[in-house]
Formats: C-alpha cells, structure tokens, sequence
C-alpha cells in the first residue's frame, strides 16, 4: 500500500508541504503547469531550490512575483478562478474544500455569512498557487492513505492585514476546533505561526488519520522547508 505520512511536528504551511511532496520525486512540471492551467499573471514565478535547516538538507519553494497585487478575494472570486482554469476535476475540488474550511473557519471568526467572508493574505495568488500545488501533487501520486501528526501551535503574535493575531492565529484554533485536531503546545522557544491556516486546512482536506501509522516501509523522503527558524 503506497501511503503518505505527513509529520509536521515542526511546523506545517501550503508552500513547505509542496516542498516536500516535490522532494519526495513530484515533477517539477506539475508545478509549472499549474501557473499556466490558472491563467495566471505571467510574471509569477515559482522554483524549488536546495537549502539547509539545522544541518539537514531540504527543499525551499521559492516564489517570484509582482508585490501589491490584488489578494482581497471572496470564496466565489477564488471559486471563479478555479472554473475558468485549465485544471483538471479533482484539483479543482480539492482546492475548493481546502478554501470552504478556510471559508467557514473565518466566518465562525469574524461573524459573518461565509459568502461575506473575504480573505486576505489567503486570497493572494501566492496562497492560491501553494493550496493548488500540494493538491495536484497528490493527485499525482495517488496515495491510498494519508497520515500526519499533529500540527504544532506555535506562540507569541503576528501581524496581520486584521492587526495584530495571537499565535495560534483565531483561524487555525477554529479548524482544529471543529475537525478535533489536537494542537501540540511546543517549548518557549519556538515562537511565531509556525502551523498556518492553509497548513492545518491541507492536513483537514486530505489526512484519513492524525496519528502516526504502525508500520512504515520507508520508500521515500521529502523534507519542505520554511523561512522561519525556530531554534
């Protein structure tokens, strides 16, 4: 049986995930096409290049793009996206219940009609790109199950487009509230959001279990790194 583990014990984001399935032997052009299927703005740009993590070796998406773009989006904007794209059914249905579990999470937040909800830095075409990625990678490689730790908590602040957030941000309590994931309270010393909203929404849209399988016949490694160092 061909199955994912996903440990996020460290922390889990759209972007390190799509690293790490990149790592794990995904094609880069299954990436690639992607900016061409969402008939995108062509000077986004995404690459995924070799670094280092506490002396370990892994993979870092990197991501060029126009700054002060548009990414004030509604769920049917981003929906609107997805119909008038080029990708294939299953994306488009991952991605779409990846954002309704955004959607509703944010509503429960703000107090608002999920149709009103409007996401922020979610709605940019980055976080659309990370959410599609790790979604047509594992169409890519069909998994029969998926399995994941449980996500991180993180500490301190953030600041957001809504001000200053507590960390865990009121988005990722909310997912894991309702979908009964348990957060795992880390020492002091790993402060920031290191478990984000799109990271826990992945792991809620795909995971058939939060626990680490009984057995594991390793066939292969892919490790996503972040941009936050939390040593």
């Amino acid at each position: 049986m061909k199955s994912i583990f996903i440990d996020c014990s460290l922390g889990i984001s759209g972007d390190m995930l799509a690293s790490a399935l990149f790592h794990v032997g995904v094609p880069k052009s299954i990436f690639l096409n992607n900016l061409v299927n969402l008939k995108i703005d062509k000077n986004f740009n995404i690459d995924f290049i070799a670094d280092y993590s506490q002396g370990i070796k892994g993979i870092l998406c990197n991501k060029n793009y126009i700054k002060n773009v548009r990414s004030k989006r509604s769920l049917n904007e981003i929906k609107k996206i997805l119909f008038d794209s080029s990708l294939n059914d299953f994306v488009i249905s991952k991605v779409i219940k990846v954002f309704e579990i955004l959607a509703e999470a944010e509503s429960i937040v703000h107090g608002l009609k999920i149709n009103d909800v409007h996401f922020h830095e979610l709605g940019s075409i980055d976080s659309i790109i990370d959410i599609v990625n790790v979604c047509s990678a594992i169409d890519f490689l069909k998994p029969e199950k998926i399995f994941a730790s449980n996500p991180p908590a993180g500490k301190g602040s953030i600041s957001s487009s809504h001000g200053v957030l507590p960390v865990p941000v009121p988005t990722v309590l909310e997912i894991a509230r309702q979908q009964k994931i348990t957060l795992n309270i880390l020492d002091d010393k790993y402060m920031g959001e290191i478990t984000t909203p799109t990271g826990i929404a992945l792991i809620v849209a795909f995971v058939d279990k939060v626990e680490q399988p009984e057995n594991i016949n390793i066939k292969n490694i892919g490790i996503g790194l972040g941009n936050k160092n939390i040593s």
